[in-house]
């Protein structure tokens, strides 16, 4: 953000009733007029489109590398090079991910706390998947670093990388097919029992109210206790998205502070309606998108055990990259 800071000190009236203008107060030597203070989200969120780049940079140079044809001496070299800095600079995304650390342990703990079991055993899959990809992160870095220098692998990592992989691409594909079938079901559920019921909206005040809170006492635990509540809140952010979640507490409060529905409440009732139905058809063609990109990069990573079918490989890798990419930008137009 950039901060200009001028301050006058504003008019002074004299007792004749004239008013003149005071002079502004001069800046130090240590005023800084434009000042860029970038906050650590945003670091973090430079930093995963640089390395999404980066990702489909390398994908395309290493398919490359694999056609002769294509590709002389020179620029082979050259590509090479480029690979292993990729590789090299990707060890920027460890202290990133242990700065996850602490959020994602909690959120077990939040889960055993509200008694969610299903939602503590995700959370334990997914903490388990993140430590995953930090090791794999770390392996790939003393490699590629031991291959840059021209030294000798080491033999207990090198083999258990594919395999390593394979396996955090297959339980990340499993937790995304799982999380796409609870928000296409809930979808369905929110279309069946509010929108087909509301969406002539000739419905009466005393109409909708009836339609829409039992739904939310289903759903997100109004007019229960704080605990049940709490849980079905969790629930139903891990079926949906935070920002889904909102909008039904802001449609909960609507409704609890208007006994007496006006025309204008009901038309905002309605907009919130439109707008939670906009986002789950939103996560949901984005989360079957990412699915699918799971899924090249797991025929991808899985063809590297047939050595004949690499060109094949990283050209499916090149494409999950792009797809992914892709997505990030879509996801951050659609939700921001």
């Amino acid at each position: 953000m950039t901060i200009l800071s001028i301050k006058f000190s504003g008019q002074r009236s004299l007792a004749q009733g004239i008013e003149l203008p005071t002079t502004p107060q001069i800046p130090s030597k240590k005023f800084r007029p434009f000042q860029i203070k970038p906050s650590f989200n945003q670091i973090k969120k430079a930093w995963e489109y640089a390395r999404s780049v980066m990702g489909v940079c390398k994908n395309i140079m290493s398919t490359l590398l694999q056609t002769e044809k294509w590709v002389s001496t020179k620029n082979d070299i050259l590509f090479r090079k480029i690979i292993y800095r990729i590789g090299l600079i990707n060890i920027v995304n460890l202290p990133i991910n242990i700065s996850y650390i602490p959020s994602k342990v909690q959120k077990i703990w939040d889960q055993i706390n509200l008694k969610d079991n299903e939602g503590a055993v995700l959370a334990g899959l997914s903490f388990g998947l993140f430590m995953g990809n930090i090791f794999n992160t770390v392996t790939s870095f003393i490699n590629t670093s031991i291959e840059a220098l021209s030294l000798r692998r080491i033999r207990w990592i090198s083999p258990m990388g594919l395999p390593l992989v394979v396996a955090l691409i297959g339980v990340d594909i499993a937790i995304d097919t799982k999380n796409l079938y609870q928000l296409f079901k809930f979808r369905r559920e929110f279309d069946r029992e509010i929108i087909k019921k509301t969406q002539d909206q000739q419905c009466s005040p005393e109409e909708l109210q009836g339609i829409i809170t039992p739904f939310l006492e289903k759903n997100l635990g109004v007019n229960q206790t704080s605990n049940i509540s709490l849980r079905k809140e969790n629930v139903l952010e891990r079926k949906t998205t935070t920002k889904v979640v909102a909008q039904f507490r802001e449609l909960s409060n609507l409704i609890k502070e208007n006994n007496d529905l006006s025309q204008d409440k009901e038309e905002e009732i309605y907009l919130h309606l439109k707008t939670i139905r906009k986002l789950l058809k939103t996560e949901e063609r984005l989360n079957s998108i990412s699915m699918v990109s799971s899924l090249v990069a797991g025929v991808a990573v899985s063809l590297f055990l047939h050595p004949p079918a690499a060109i094949v490989s990283h050209s499916l890798l090149t494409l999950a990259s792009v797809v992914g990419l892709g997505l990030k930008i879509n996801k951050d137009l659609a939700y921001n």
